[in-house]
């Protein structure tokens, strides 16, 4: 028999063992031998001898092989010498239908060259005549499972600690309400003692300073939310500063480089200051002792497929750290990837700054080279003719005063006494109460002619939006305003409060916003 001859009849074998094979498959439970794309689990048939027959699309990518190039090897080409034959003995009692199937923990070899541990379960396909045939493999990268698990503590604990932030943020806004609106108070009464009324001075700006801190708590604490406004990058990035050294400690340098005619972004200011966050921290803990990271901004042109220029504004964070090879660059943006030590962290960072980024309309690029450093370049599109984000008009506003009965209803006693006395000295008649429920029996009571609830909305025994919902019931025409010392106390969002529409004053407030918001609400039909 010549050679091609041979080779004609090697191959008809090949086709008539494939062919019995499929014949099987399609008998048993595919379920059970699911090679589909979205199974979880490399997957792989091979003959007896561990000649890959098909792979599905899974263990592909697990170990860097095309399925053609698997079919050219065996499970033993790819299996690091220590660990071939550690299962001979089962393999043979396999054969034999001494055993269903056993599980063996395999080195396997990436196509880079790398290695993975993998969990390997190898069942039997016998044919029609009850003959063994082929091996099932069903292949578990062990090191991912484990990445994996660590991702779901990490975002545990993040869950925790924004619940956890949120909490004290609610609570240091409504501490700082008081604090602000009666040092705010003192300023105004001590115009003739230039002392006290610097002394008042200070301590509203501390109170500011605090609410900065509140500020940044929402990084953690609100997440999840969109809130999409117009900012200015410097400002964000400048808010920032005094943070991120605390973050960074004295041992690495923070170089902030802002252009003053760097434009504006539509984004999310709470999350792009988490994006600011992770990659600062990421570029500290890549640096030795003595390093620097670099924060800058500037406007930046990009060409479209039209030929024309786009414009954006370009945040970029390079660190003089360890650098990343072509390898690791390739990967950083996967959720299951960490160049960090164990329990120093999962991998998220990036992942999550991507997602966010992207969410606006952003790109991130990135540029490393070994023992030189890593330089991340954020792209916004720049927003051209719209006015930014900036306080509210009607902080500034005259402020008016009025003869209304209004209910103030508010658990935080001092927040409450702060509120009352503003609102007694510009004319208001107010009736306290301390919790939805006292409030909803002076409602029902009807002896107070009242015509607006001011409300907190969390409250003990009931919230704002439960009692206002009684409330209106009885009287429809009553004006409600809601006040908060949380961004996001239960979903709280302006769609949430009852009735629709209804507006929200968020805590800190100083006398003048207090006022104007009151007063146009009053006024308004």
């Amino acid at each position: 028999m010549t050679s091609d001859q041979q080779n004609q009849a090697g191959l008809k074998s090949h086709i008539e063992v494939l062919e019995k094979i499929d014949t099987v498959l399609q008998e048993r439970d595919a379920s059970l031998l699911n090679l589909e794309n979205s199974n979880p689990l490399g997957v792989a048939l091979t003959f007896l001898d561990g000649q890959f027959i098909r792979a599905n699309e899974t263990l592909c990518a697990m170990l860097g092989f095309t399925e053609l190039e698997l079919l050219a090897t065996t499970l033993g080409d790819i299996t690091c010498p220590e660990d071939q034959g550690n299962d001979d003995e089962k393999l043979a009692n396999l054969k034999t239908r001494d055993i269903r199937s056993y599980q063996v923990e395999k080195r396997l070899i990436h196509k880079a060259g790398t290695v993975l541990r993998a969990q390997v379960e190898v069942s039997l396909v016998p044919g029609a005549d009850n003959q063994p045939y082929a091996l099932l493999l069903q292949i578990q990268d062990i090191d991912a499972a484990k990445r994996l698990q660590e991702q779901s503590r990490h975002a545990q604990k993040m869950e925790s600690l924004g619940r956890f932030a949120g909490c004290v943020e609610h609570d240091l806004n409504n501490a700082l309400t008081a604090i602000l609106g009666f040092s705010q108070l003192l300023e105004a009464d001590l115009k003739t003692d230039a002392q006290l009324q610097s002394f008042a001075e200070e301590i509203t700006h501390s109170a500011n300073r605090a609410v900065e801190f509140t500020d940044q708590l929402k990084v953690f604490s609100n997440l999840d939310d969109s809130e999409l406004a117009v900012y200015n990058l410097n400002q964000i990035v400048t808010d920032l500063d005094g943070m991120l050294r605390r973050l960074i400690g004295a041992n690495v340098s923070l170089d902030v480089i802002t252009d003053c005619k760097t434009g504006s972004l539509a984004c999310d200011r709470g999350q792009l200051e988490q994006v600011i966050v992770n990659l600062v921290v990421n570029a500290h803990d890549a640096i030795a002792e003595g390093g620097q990271i670099t924060l800058t901004t500037e406007n930046v042109d990009r060409p479209t497929d039209a030929g024309d220029n786009e414009p954006f504004v370009r945040l970029s964070v390079s660190d003089t750290g360890t650098g990343m090879n072509d390898e690791t660059l390739l990967q950083i943006f996967d959720p299951s990837f960490t160049t960090k030590n164990r329990g120093k962290g999962t991998g998220l960072g990036l992942y999550t700054a991507k997602q966010i980024i992207e969410q606006f309309s952003g790109t991130i690029e990135v540029e490393s080279e070994l023992d030189f450093g890593t330089t991340f370049r954020i792209d916004f599109p720049r927003v051209r003719n719209v006015d930014e984000t900036s306080p509210n008009p009607t902080d500034q506003g005259t402020i008016t005063t009025g003869n209304e009965t209004i209910l103030l209803v508010e658990d935080e006693s001092d927040v409450r006494h702060y509120v009352a006395r503003i609102l007694m000295r510009h004319g208001y008649t107010v009736v306290e109460a301390a919790d939805g429920v006292e409030a909803l029996g002076i409602v029902q009571d009807g002896k107070e002619a009242i015509e607006m609830i001011l409300t907190d909305y969390t409250m003990p025994r009931m919230n704002g939006d439960e009692l206002v919902g009684h409330a209106v019931e009885d009287q429809p025409d009553l004006k409600i305003l809601y006040m908060s010392g949380c961004t996001d106390e239960n979903g709280l969002a302006l769609s949430n409060l009852k009735p629709e529409g209804s507006p929200l004053l968020k805590k800190p407030f100083s006398p003048q916003k207090l006022m104007c918001t009151v007063r146009g609400l009053l006024d308004a039909p």
